[in-house]
């Protein structure tokens, strides 16, 4: 093994064309790892943190600051809302610009019903829904 193989993990070395191998109608593949930094800011995306500057109240529920873990959530998770929005007769051609659909996005990031978030002053409403329309863009939607 030459000294440049030594450090390379299990996946570099999948990708990685072996030495003197024939190159006729080989494909090459691009090293997919990411680095520490990368998946740390990938992870940061998927997750809000938010701060009332004043605590809200909702059904005997104080609440200083909510967390919304955007990347937990699946493919489930959309079929789920765009089923619920549809029981309601609301209908959605596109949920990067549906106030209704990124409240109810953040909702279940957030763990808490719709009508919470929905309740609330319309600076916190528009930050927490302005973060699941950011989510949805950065998720490739």
């Amino acid at each position: 093994m030459s000294d440049n193989n030594k450090n390379m993990t299990a996946t570099d070395a999948a990708e990685t064309p072996t030495a003197g191998a024939n190159n006729e109608g080989s494909v090459t593949t691009l090293n997919i790892n990411k680095s520490a930094k990368e998946a740390a800011r990938e992870t940061a995306k998927d997750t809000y943190s938010h701060r009332f500057n004043t605590p809200f109240e909702h059904d005997g529920q104080k609440y200083i600051t909510l967390d919304f873990h955007f990347g937990k959530l699946t493919g489930h998770d959309m079929v789920k809302i765009e089923q619920e929005m549809q029981d309601e007769n609301v209908y959605v051609i596109a949920s990067e610009v549906s106030k209704n659909f990124q409240c109810k996005l953040a909702a279940r990031a957030g763990n808490i019903g719709s009508d919470v978030i929905m309740d609330m002053p319309i600076r916190d409403f528009n930050k927490i829904t302005n973060e699941a329309r950011a989510f949805l863009l950065n998720s490739g939607y």
